[in-house]
Order: C-alpha cells, then structure tokens, then sequence
C-alpha cells in the first residue's frame, strides 16, 4: 500500500536489528548535489534533516566542479567531526573525454585507473569506511573496463575499504547487459544500485532481464534510492498516483537490497538521491521546480524506513 509523506525528523535516526545473533544497521546519507549556501550551510542542513552522513566527492572534486571553495576545502574535515557526520566518498573517475563532457579542464595523462585511486585514498583520508564510485566510460571496451575494474579491486584490497561501483549512466555499468558481461569476467566485484538508470536506459522496467537486476542487487554495498521511468531518471513526483507500478518496482528492488544485506549482518546504507534541475522537471518558460528537493528526499527516506520496519517485523 502507498503511505502518506512523512518527514526524517531533525535527529540522527538509526534503526538497528539483529539477524543470527548480529546487530544490522540502517544508516541514511545525503548528497551535497542540489544544496545551495557554504560547506558549513550544507552540511548543517545535512545533520538537521536527521541524516548519518554525508556522501558527496573528495574535497579536490568539489573545489574542480565549483561546489566548494579552495579555503574550504581544509574546513571539510573539521565540520564532519563537528557535526558527527559520517563521510562517504563519491569517487568520480575520468580521462582526458571528460574534458568536453563536464566542461572543466583535463590534466595532460590522466586515466581512470589514477583518478580512481587519486580520489579513494583521498576519501580514506578523511575517514570514509565505504566508497561509491562513479567507474569508467560507458565507450569502454569490455578488455579495457575489465582492466579498470581489476585495478580498481587490487586498490581497494590493499586498503580494505570496500568500494562500491555505481549502476550510472555515462560510466562502465550503465545497463543490465553491460553489468552481465562484467559480472561474468569479475564476480567479487561490488555495486551501488541506482536502478532508476537502468529503467531509463532500457526504457522500461526491466522485469524481463530480473535476474540479472537481481545479481547486482546482491552484490551492492549501497544504495541511490530514487525512481527513475522509461523516459528519464527522475519521475517528477514519487508521490503521484500515476507512478505507483514504477515506486512499486523499485521498492521491491530496495526492499530485496536492505535484506540482502541484513541477513549478512552487514550495515545498510541508503541514500534518497534524488538531484535538482535537470533531473528535477520544471515548468516551461518560468523554469521553477515542480517538488520540493527535501520534501521528496524526506519522504524516500521515510519509504525506506518503512520498508526496513516490515523486514525486521517479519516473524
């Protein structure tokens, strides 16, 4: 059944439980993505509205996509411990075709294997215990990604912070299909599922291909919880009555991912994901915004933590 939106509450809320005798956490995180105002401003923002931490890029991705300032960049850590906010990193990897996509300037060599390592033991620095990564280029050759990903996992293994690759547009694991393929030469490698990509590149919801969803729901570490339609990431309002068989979906998907991670004893982490204008649809001509950007995030976070409670209610 659909429920009524709800808010986070202005107090860190972690939900925990025990599966065989181990204590399983639910932990929310937010994006900096769509936040206005300083470092200060946003990550003020981020503890008042109830969230555990912080998931944004390492400070040098910040200050290199106008988010933050250079003098706060040393400011960064300080807030964190501060506000007691967990940090987890948004490992952002590029080459030198970035260059055009993002509009910024390249340095001369860079590679996606550097720039992954680069900015994890950059996360690590300031305390991350998991890392999502935005991996590779969607114009990789299966050989090449394959050897960016083995990269990837030898870095991680030699720090032991695990590192999850993101289902994204743009990068290696954008559909199903390239996820079977990777899979298949790499089966430890972990996932963040952003489903709502994956619904948008098949234009559909791909319960057709459900077995391959559900192996990278089994492999993921995290999870960006928004819902995306055929024609987009982002439906323009979760809420709607219209989008009710789309929410379902990707909350059978959410539900499958808190417990598969439950019952491993694992920590859960989620994060309501959903980003402003362009994701966000706005009305011609006055450009305004058709929702609010916490109302939605709040209410995700409350469907999440409704799905949690039926998990762990279970008899």
């Amino acid at each position: 059944p659909r429920r009524g939106r709800s808010g986070i509450g202005t107090a860190a809320h972690t939900a925990r439980w025990s599966v065989s005798g181990r204590v399983t956490e639910l932990l929310a995180f937010e994006t900096t993505w769509g936040l206005t105002g300083s470092l200060r401003d946003q990550l003020e923002g981020i503890k008042a509205r109830g969230y555990h931490g912080v998931e944004t890029p390492v400070p040098s991705m910040l200050v290199r996509l106008g988010w933050i300032t250079h003098s706060e960049v040393a400011e960064f850590p300080h807030l964190l411990e501060e506000l007691d906010l967990e940090y987890l990193p948004l490992v952002a990897t590029y080459g030198p075709e970035f260059g055009s996509i993002w509009g910024i300037d390249i340095e001369p060599g860079a590679t996606h294997e550097d720039t992954f390592a680069r900015q994890y033991e950059e996360g690590l620095a300031l305390g991350a215990r998991q890392v999502t990564s935005h991996t590779g280029a969607d114009s990789m050759l299966l050989p090449q990604a394959v050897a960016m990903f083995e990269r990837a996992l030898e870095i991680e293994a030699s720090h032991g912070v695990p590192v999850g690759h993101e289902t994204h547009r743009l990068r290696v694991l954008y559909s199903p299909f390239t996820w079977r393929d990777i899979r298949t030469e790499l089966p430890d490698l972990k996932t963040v599922i952003d489903l709502s990509h994956w619904v948008n590149v098949c234009e559909r919801l791909p319960v057709d291909v459900s077995e391959l969803v559900e192996s990278c729901i089994d492999r993921s570490i995290h999870a960006h919880c928004r819902v995306g339609y055929a024609e987009g990431p982002q439906v323009n309002d979760p809420r709607a009555p219209e989008h009710a068989v789309t929410v379902e979906w990707h909350e059978s998907c959410w539900s499958r991912y808190l417990d598969v991670r439950a019952e491993r004893g694992d920590r859960v982490t989620f994060d309501p994901e959903y980003g402003p204008t362009p994701y966000m649809q706005t009305l011609p001509y006055v450009e305004s915004a058709v929702i609010d950007l916490h109302d939605v995030r709040s209410w995700t976070t409350s469907r999440i933590r409704q799905l949690w409670h039926e998990l762990s209610s279970r008899p």
